[in-house]
């Protein structure tokens, strides 16, 4: 059980301490890439929606309002299906260039691959409905595409505080740590995957996925990508601000989706983690493999623990209890809305995190379902 214990505690330390710590170290040695002169590429932004009446007006004012010449964008909404007035708003912006398009309900990939043939850019640029670009986003994600060997330009997600959310500064913090990871991996190489509420493609790249499958289109498309030998990096200046779930339980649901998706989409590219046929196998593996299994690797290290007599492992065996109550205890207080101090706070958002990839690993293996979404109410 000793062997097994400390197994458990090193996979741990190297997916959340070794992990970064290598790439930050490895990624002094690459210099930051010199853009050469950049010029404006015509551009398809596309929102693909279902029943965004909430949301939709803003976001297409927000895109009218980008720094970026109009006679190079074309903004086009594609519905799957909505049955409320997502249809009757875009309408009123038809005027002004935007384009609308209203699919039966297939599923957020088969609305993406409907309106494919459709588009007229040579850059795609895939965003949320939720997603507020900063004005220059545009600019700051297309400037990259001058390096033929970059396939995919990622910008940066941002958590917008909001008073009566219990979890949107633990999701920022998530989000600082995640695309600080991604940042170096695309500086030494490639990161594996972009960000879904704000990334540009090259229109020649763009797969063809079966949009019957149950796998998340941003993940799946990016090692589609990564599939060509194109390289897929972050531009941590190109943000599109977001805000929080309204609610834990929106929250919940939007996790399992999520990585109910991922794990397909890894799945269908496993090839991907074969060492010495994938440059990305590693980064797979630590960013996101090893990342996924934190839960089950931590319940591994407790049980192990219980084995191990002596004052150290009985101090960490300690630890680890504390640990975990908090994180039951804090779950439990958000599911009730309650504020609490954001290092406890955090412990319970961790906790549903990786729960969360449980049931989603769970879901892909026996029970992936229809790749049917459905928008989450937002603070």
């Amino acid at each position: 059980m000793i062997v097994i214990f400390w197994i458990a505690l090193l996979v741990l330390l190297s997916t959340y301490l070794g992990y970064p710590f290598c790439l930050a170290l490895l990624s002094l040695f690459f210099p930051k890439s010199k853009l050469k002169e950049f010029h404006f590429p015509m551009v398809s932004l596309i929102i693909p929606v279902y029943n965004e009446e909430k949301i939709i007006e803003e976001k297409i004012k927000n895109s009218l309002s980008l720094d970026y010449p109009k006679d190079k964008l074309e903004i086009i909404v594609a519905s799957d299906g909505s049955t409320d007035n997502t249809k009757a708003i875009v309408e009123k912006y038809l005027a002004q260039g935007v384009r609308f398009f209203d699919f039966p309900r297939a599923g957020k990939l088969a609305t993406l691959n409907q309106v494919f043939p459709y588009v007229s850019g040579e850059i795609l640029v895939l965003t949320d409905a939720s997603a507020m670009f900063s004005k220059d986003a545009l600019q700051k994600l297309l400037r990259h595409f001058a390096d033929n060997n970059v396939g995919v330009v990622s910008g940066v997600e941002r958590i917008k505080r909001v008073k009566k959310s219990v979890i949107d500064l633990s999701e920022r913090i998530y989000w600082n740590y995640e695309t600080k990871i991604k940042e170096w991996e695309g500086k030494i190489y490639s990161t594996v995957g972009a960000n879904g509420p704000i990334y540009a493609i090259r229109k020649e790249l763009y797969p063809a996925l079966p949009s019957h499958l149950n796998i998340c289109d941003d993940m799946a498309i990016s090692m589609s990508v990564l599939s060509k030998g194109k390289r897929i990096i972050l531009e941590p200046e190109a943000v599109a601000f977001e805000k929080v779930s309204l609610n834990l339980g929106d929250e919940w649901r939007r996790k399992v989706r999520i990585a109910t998706g991922a794990w397909g989409a890894l799945f269908f590219y496993k090839k991907f983690l074969i060492p010495f046929f994938s440059p990305i196998a590693l980064p797979l593996f630590f960013h996101k493999i090893l990342r996924w299994l934190t839960l089950p690797v931590m319940m591994v290290f407790l049980i192990s623990n219980l084995f191990c007599t002596s004052l150290f492992y009985n101090a960490l065996l300690t630890l680890q209890i504390i640990f975990h109550l908090f994180s039951i205890i804090s779950l439990i207080l958000l599911c009730y809305n309650k504020k609490i101090p954001l290092g406890i706070s955090f412990l319970g958002y961790f906790l549903l995190t990786n729960l969360a990839q449980v049931v989603g690993l769970f879901k892909a293996i026996f029970k992936p379902g229809k790749p049917i979404w459905q928008p989450i109410q937002r603070a």
